[in-house]
C-alpha cells in the first residue's frame, strides 16, 4: 500500500524551528516587518559574501516568479518590442509572467543533450524578427551555463537575457559575477536550496533601485521642492513582490547550512550516478554528478515512456515525475495561439523524461531500492 510517510518524493529541506528563533526574536525586537529590513538587508550582505559579488548586488523578492516578473517588469519599461524568447520545455511561470509584463511568448526547441535551445538558433531568430525584446534561458536541472558564452550571446542579438536559474543556487559561485545579463533563482522549500516561498535577482547596480521600485507597487518617494514634503508617486509597472523579514528568518537559518545541503547533496548525486551511468537504457545530462548538485536527477529513457515508468516506480512507493509539466508549453491550451520554432526534439523528449527525488534524508537502503527498481525495468 502506498502512503504519503513511505513515498520517496520531493520533500523540503529546511532548518529547523529551533534554528529559526533566533532571527524570529530579532524580528520582535527590530518592530520591522517588511520593506526591506535589517533581516533582508543582512540576507543580501550574506549573498554578496559567499559569492564574493562585486559587480553584481542581490535582490531579494517573495517569490522566484516575482524574480521573473520584476525583470519582464523592467525590460518592458524601456521596450516597445513584442517578443520575448523562451523555450517551451519550461515551467508555467516563464511563459505566464511574459504575457502578464504585456509581451508575448516565443516558444523556442531544444538541444536533446543539454535540454535548452541552441544559441545559434536564437542568433539565427533575432537576425530575422526585429521585434524580439528579450530572451529567457532556463537552467535546467540546476546546471549553470557558461557565464561568458551567454555574455557573447548577449553581444551578438543586442538585446536583454533573463537567465532562469530557478534551481541553481546551490551551484552557484564567484564566476556569477561575471555576468552581463539578470540572472535569477528560487528558494522554493523544494529546490535544492530551499527556504520559504522567495526568490532572489543578480542584477547590474545600475539596476538595482528600479528592480526594487517594481517589487514595491512602481512607486518611488521625494521631496516636493514646494512643500518640502515626501511625497509618493507611481513610476513604474510595479506590484508588491517584497521579501519579509518572516522569509529572510527562514532564508537565513537555512543558509547556515548552505554547504551541509550542498556536500549532501553531491554525495547522493555521485551515488546514484555511479550505478546508473553505464546503463544503456537511460540519458544523463551531461557534468551531473559532477559539476552540479540538485535534489533530484533527470533522466531520459531510450525505450520507455514516463508514463510506464512512473506506473512502475509508483508500485514500489517511489513517486517519478516529469520536470515542470508532463505537456510542453506550446501545447498547453493556454499557449498553443503563440508563435513557435519546430518542436521536434521537444515534442519527443517531454514523453520519456523524468526526474527522481534525491532529498538529503534519504538513506543507504532506500538509495539500494531506487537502483534496484531501476534494474527490473526492462
Amino acid at each position: 500500500m502506498i502512503t504519503q510517510n513511505n513515498l520517496i518524493q520531493i520533500k523540503p529541506n529546511l532548518a529547523s524551528s529551533e534554528k529559526i528563533l533566533p532571527y524570529l526574536k530579532a524580528i520582535d525586537k527590530n518592530k520591522y516587518y517588511s520593506n526591506f529590513g535589517p533581516l533582508y538587508n543582512l540576507s543580501c550582505k550574506k549573498i554578496k559574501k559567499k559569492f564574493k559579488l562585486k559587480k553584481l548586488v542581490p535582490i531579494i523578492t517573495s517569490s522566484g516568479h516575482a524574480a521573473l516578473q520584476a525583470c519582464c517588469f523592467l525590460i518592458k519599461s524601456y521596450s516597445k518590442k513584442k517578443f520575448i524568447l523562451v523555450p517551451s520545455f519550461a515551467f508555467f511561470s516563464n511563459a505566464q509572467v511574459i504575457i502578464q509584463s504585456g509581451f508575448e511568448p516565443y516558444f523556442l526547441d531544444i538541444n536533446p543533450e543539454t535540454l535548452e535551445p541552441n544559441y545559434k538558433d536564437i542568433i539565427s531568430l533575432k537576425k530575422k524578427n526585429n521585434n524580439i525584446a528579450a530572451v529567457m534561458l532556463i537552467s535546467v536541472n540546476g546546471k549553470i551555463n557558461d557565464i561568458e558564452k551567454i555574455n557573447n550571446l548577449k553581444k551578438k542579438i543586442n538585446c536583454e537575457i533573463i537567465y532562469d536559474c530557478a534551481e541553481s543556487f546551490i551551484n552557484f559561485n564567484r564566476t556569477i559575477d561575471k555576468a552581463n545579463f539578470l540572472l535569477i533563482s528560487s528558494f522554493h522549500p523544494t529546490k535544492p536550496f530551499g527556504a520559504n516561498e522567495s526568490g532572489l535577482i543578480f542584477c547590474k547596480n545600475k539596476y538595482k533601485n528600479k528592480i526594487k521600485t517594481i517589487i514595491n507597487f512602481g512607486y518611488e518617494s521625494a521631496r516636493s521642492k514646494k512643500t518640502k514634503l515626501i511625497s509618493r508617486e507611481a513610476k513604474n509597472l510595479g506590484f508588491n513582490g517584497k521579501f519579509s523579514e518572516y522569509d529572510a528568518a527562514v532564508f537565513l537559518a537555512n543558509f547556515e547550512n548552505f554547504e551541509i545541503i550542498k556536500k549532501k547533496l553531491f554525495f547522493l548525486n555521485m551515488l546514484i550516478f555511479s550505478f546508473l551511468k553505464t546503463n544503456d537504457n537511460y540519458l544523463f545530462l551531461k557534468g551531473f554528478g559532477e559539476k552540479w548538485v540538485s535534489n533530484k536527477i533527470y533522466i531520459i529513457s531510450k525505450k520507455i515512456n514516463f508514463i510506464k515508468i512512473k506506473k512502475k516506480f509508483l508500485t514500489k512507493n517511489i513517486n517519478v515525475f516529469t520536470p515542470w509539466s508532463i505537456l510542453p508549453l506550446h501545447r498547453q491550451k493556454l499557449f498553443r495561439k503563440f508563435r513557435r520554432t519546430k518542436m521536434d526534439i521537444t515534442n519527443n523528449i517531454i514523453k520519456n523524461i523524468f526526474a527522481i527525488p534525491l532529498n538529503n534524508d534519504l538513506k543507504l537502503h532506500q538509495i539500494k531500492h531506487i537502483i534496484s527498481v531501476f534494474k527490473s525495468i526492462k
